[in-house]
């Protein structure tokens, strides 16, 4: 018993060591007595405290099943596995990551090391029993050991120094596979730099359509391989649990609308209808990572248009449970994305959510894709607080949903504005139920009232005490233009507003004063700013004046900067002078951070864009020279132009003395908000 009581210290610090590696919540080393009773040697939380004795329960029918037959096992969600979901402790204690493996010595079991989390589904991995497995060798061994020798601290040390250099040896494989990642996402974004950005050039150009028809289809290509990168990325993020969340506000309609300017050409290419509904009940503006949030949108959305072929993709927001919004109080947001597609055969939905899965191989063929998006989708979901869940029948459609965690910001009360387009009357005419359905609510909240035509040869009746008529283009019978136009004439205060399709124009015969279009899908701004434009011109024409365009060379006038270059790839070089001449202005350019100080120090600059990565001097290194060497007063603004894109880059750089940080591929937009930024050290000449 001594020697057994020695033994302690080290299977405490296999399971610590374990609960770390794996990321697991609780850890257990078990025994195997002579009678088969079991021994729960070590019951540990991943914050090191013990479990207290009979706190809770494990699933039994998992150590058992290992203990029998000696063989490890993973389950990735024990409430959805059908030879663990009935178990008692698995419905009790609503267990769902579990892994397990034997303790054997000499051929013969001698206990288990059970890992488990309660909290997430699909934790663990077939590569997680690596290191697992290693452990309960070690232990095993030193198990035997104590029973035999009676010098256990020899052994004891002896095993904890080589469990001592595992965990190095793991931790060193962390450091390489991150250190791995960030030099290959720099390799990569580096010419995804000058691909898109030189596109993105080139479309600003005259070209006619043919040659912007290729433009654009390599502008698209780029866009989906940074996807993939990006995809890859944020996979390894979360797997190296360093993916942080950012909390900002957000308006949930534009969310929503941004996500749809992405799938919307596919959709429209299709002839798909996209819109959206928004609860009243939800805050128009809520606190979580909006970027993820948008992320998880876009990739449900965009595989709702891969797999519908005809109908709609309607996305829809409500409250879960009967809770009010508060400011500042948290509240549970439900999104879904509903799709009238081909379905998705209900033996065929577990596998959804794994990594590089489809729910067919034959998909992959059909349609493309990694498999990725949906299992990163899932874990955002839970990391902010919520679940992904999909329900879904052959040829009928898919549903989507996901959950999340967020704070309502409340807008204070405000004094009630006149509406000026209270009581105004509107006629639809289309055919097209949904976006009959979301109009009707756009409208009901400013007030005015709608009716629907289906065909245009019952229009005129309903056109008489008519202020507004709205047109689905793609509704029209073979004299339809010719009757709006007729009805144009007739109703001097009828205003119309055309709905188009992706690509499509006002035609020659509805154009002029008293009409406006709006591109489908419908968003609220659009429709509220295409009112103002038919009944309030004047106010609209003074709002477009005091709009800055972004690509204009008045910028340089208006915001003059002496700005530098430091880049050694030349594409990139070209890139960003591209970028800094289509705002007016006229940059040097050098090639390291050696010939970066030698130009501050012949000449004042107001802003370094700085490449992190170049021969001789990097940016880093460069920085911290500018810093110690250069006066206070004629530092320059620098920004980090680099390709890594992992978690703490920014903040790395920040800490060793650069102001600002643009990630490649850079964008136009990106690079005007930090000139915006940057105050000029002296006047510029």
């Amino acid at each position: 018993m001594a020697e057994m009581r020695a033994l302690k210290p080290l299977l405490s610090y296999v399971v610590d060591e374990v609960l770390k590696l794996v990321g697991a919540e609780r850890g257990y080393i078990v025994l195997l007595e002579e009678g088969g009773a079991l021994d729960f040697r070590i019951k540990r939380k991943a914050d090191g405290t013990d479990i207290v004795p009979d706190a809770d329960a494990i699933s039994h029918s998992v150590l058992n099943e290992v203990i029998q037959k000696q063989k490890s096992i993973v389950v990735r969600n024990a409430l959805l596995d059908p030879n663990f979901s009935t178990a008692q402790s698995v419905m009790a204690m609503r267990l769902r990551s579990i892994m397990c493996t034997p303790l054997i010595t000499r051929n013969r079991i001698i206990g288990a090391i059970y890992v488990e989390n309660r909290s997430t589904s699909d934790r663990f991995s077939d590569e997680d029993l690596i290191p697992l497995e290693f452990f309960s060798n070690q232990a095993a061994v030193a198990i035997e050991n104590a029973h035999i020798n009676e010098n256990l601290e020899h052994l004891v040390a002896e095993r904890t120094r080589e469990l001592a250099l595992a965990k190095e040896a793991a931790e060193a494989a962390n450091s390489a596979k991150s250190i791995f990642l960030s030099s290959m996402t720099h390799e990569l974004r580096t010419p995804m730099n000058g691909v898109l950005g030189m596109a993105s050039l080139l479309q600003e150009t005259s070209l006619d359509p043919e040659q912007r028809e290729l433009v654009k289809t390599i502008r698209t290509s780029g866009d989906t391989l940074l996807t993939l990168i990006n995809d890859i990325l944020d996979f390894s993020k979360i797997e190296a649990n360093k993916l942080e969340l950012e909390q900002v506000a957000f308006a949930v309609a534009r969310c929503i609308e941004e996500a749809f300017d992405l799938v919307a050409p596919k959709a429209a290419e299709k002839g798909l209808t996209l819109a959206y509904f928004v609860d009243e009940a939800v805050p128009a503006m809520l606190q979580q990572d909006v970027t993820r949030v948008r992320q998880i949108l876009t990739n449900l959305l965009s595989n709702a248009v891969k797999f519908t072929e005809q109908g709609h993709i309607v996305v829809r927001v409500q409250l879960v449970g009967a809770q009010a919004a508060a400011d500042n109080l948290p509240i549970t947001v439900r999104f879904s994305v509903e799709d009238t597609g081909i379905g998705i055969p209900g033996d065929q939905l577990g596998r959804l959510f794994g990594m590089f899965h489809q729910a067919d191989v034959s998909t992959t063929r059909r349609y493309g894709g990694t498999g990725l998006g949906l299992a990163i989708s899932k874990r955002l979901a839970e990391m902010m607080g919520g679940e992904l869940r999909v329900s879904s029948e052959v040829g009928q459609g898919t549903v989507f949903s996901f959950t999340i965690w967020a704070t309502a910001v409340l807008a204070p009360p405000q004094p009630a504005e006149p509406n000026p387009c209270a009581g105004k009357r509107a006629v639809l005419l289309s055919n097209n139920v949904v976006n009959q359905q979301f109009l009707a609510q756009q409208l009901k909240q400013w007030q005015i009232s709608l009716t629907t035509a289906v065909s245009s040869t019952t229009l005129p009746n309903q056109l008489n005490a008519a202020d507004l008529l709205f047109v689905d283009l793609n509704n029209l019978e073979l004299d339809g233009l010719a009757l709006l136009a007729q009805q144009k004439a007739a109703h001097a205060n009828l205003h119309f507003v055309a709905l188009t399709h992706w690509g499509q124009r006002l035609p020659d015969g509805l154009s002029g004063e008293r009409v406006t279009a709006v591109a489908l899908p419908l968003k609220s701004n659009h429709l509220r700013n295409a009112l103002h434009i038919l009944f309030f011109p004047e106010e609209m024409q003074n709002r477009a004046t005091q709009i800055d365009r972004l690509y204009t060379e008045k910028m340089a006038q208006e915001h003059p900067l002496r700005i530098l270059i430091a880049e050694d790839n030349k594409v990139n070089q070209k890139v960003a002078t591209r970028m800094l001449e289509r705002l007016g202005y006229r940059p040097v350019v050098v090639s390291n951070g050696v010939e970066a100080l030698a130009a501050l120090k012949q000449q004042l600059y107001d802003l370094v864009l700085m490449d992190v990565q170049m021969p001789e001097m990097d940016g880093v290194a460069a920085t911290q020279r500018i810093r110690t060497l250069l006066p206070a007063q004629t530092q320059p603004y620098i920004v980090a132009m680099t390709a890594n894109a992992m978690q703490g880059d920014r903040e790395k750089y920040l800490t060793i003395g650069m102001d600002n940080y643009l990630s490649k591929p850079m964008r136009l937009e990106g690079l005007v908000a930090v000139l915006r930024q940057v105050t000029a050290v002296s006047p510029a000449e």
